[in-house]
């Protein structure tokens, strides 16, 4: 399957300027960025759900988040998806990055070439702008010239991927593994983020399994003991790695911070040391913004 960059671009546009458009969901994608609510597991209890979407939101889909929960971290924002993410409309942008772009969750620089400067004056469809290339001689050693972009890249087409990331996502233009469920075998139905994973929710398991966080089936736990390490969240009988900043802070002084359950760096640019202060969305500090 080859994809073209005008295609790739066109979605793009939609998803990045859509942010009057209605929200609401069609046999559960969401209209704004193209995009399966939540990770596509259904519900109707929470018990249903599970891993990184332990919620089961009015409308029947798992989700991480709801109007009324708190996001935590640079995605503190709580999308019509039900995932928290870096904006969900252009008001939650501003500064270098004022354009929501949905099918990413974040804010980027651009949604057209035309709002970029002269050094750097392609805007990819990640909405970076990015300087051209005219070949690949001036590229990263893994990387190629875009042959109708002209900025380096992983990829173009499918062609340029091989092994298990075989196919190239139109707007990272990375090699990944899949873009939709049809594209995964039986062992790892589910395409999440250009990964083939197991579970989205706790109906992909058998009985007495859980989904967990890294969208594997687990033994569902009762108590500490049973969680090498980490916490029982008795609830929802998946082990945590905290609920509490001080209980990242007794775990690795490097990473106090409890977002999502997971202990991490940081939570804002404010957490970051000088040498690394930028908070980036894996709320982890690096020198880049």
């Amino acid at each position: 399957m080859k994809y073209s960059h005008n295609l790739a671009m066109a979605a793009f546009l939609v998803v990045a300027l859509g942010a009057c458009s209605d929200s609401s969901t069609s046999v559960g994608i969401d209209s704004k960025s193209g995009k399966p609510v939540g990770n596509g597991a259904t519900c109707t209890n929470v018990s249903q759900c599970g891993g990184q979407t332990p919620l089961c939101r009015d409308d029947g889909f798992c989700v991480e988040c709801t109007p009324m929960t708190m996001c935590q971290g640079q995605d503190g924002v709580c999308s019509d998806r039900g995932l928290c993410e870096g904006c969900g409309s252009n008001e939650d942008c501003g500064g270098q990055t004022p354009i929501c772009h949905f099918g990413l969750g974040k804010c980027v620089e651009c949604a057209a070439s035309a709002q970029c400067g002269a050094a750097e004056p392609v805007c990819s469809p990640e909405g970076e702008c990015e300087a051209k290339c005219s070949s690949a001689a001036s590229c990263d050693q893994d990387e190629l010239c875009h042959p109708s972009l002209q900025i380096c890249a992983e990829c173009g087409a499918d062609t340029d991927c091989t092994g298990e990331d075989r196919l190239c996502d139109p707007v990272a233009l990375e090699c990944v593994q899949c873009l939709q469920n049809s594209h995964c075998g039986a062992a790892n139905p589910y395409c999440i983020d250009g990964d083939c994973e197991r579970c989205r929710g706790n109906l992909d398991c058998a009985e007495g399994q859980v989904c967990n966080n890294d969208f594997e089936c687990e033994p569902r736990c009762t108590t500490d003991a049973q969680c090498d390490g980490k916490i029982c969240d008795t609830a929802l009988g998946v082990c945590r790695e905290c609920f509490t900043d001080a209980q990242c802070a007794a775990r690795d002084a490097d990473e106090p911070f409890c977002v999502a359950n997971e202990c991490r760096e940081c939570r804002s640019h404010a957490d970051c040391p000088a040498n690394a202060p930028f908070c980036k969305d894996d709320s982890q500090c690096d020198d880049e913004p």
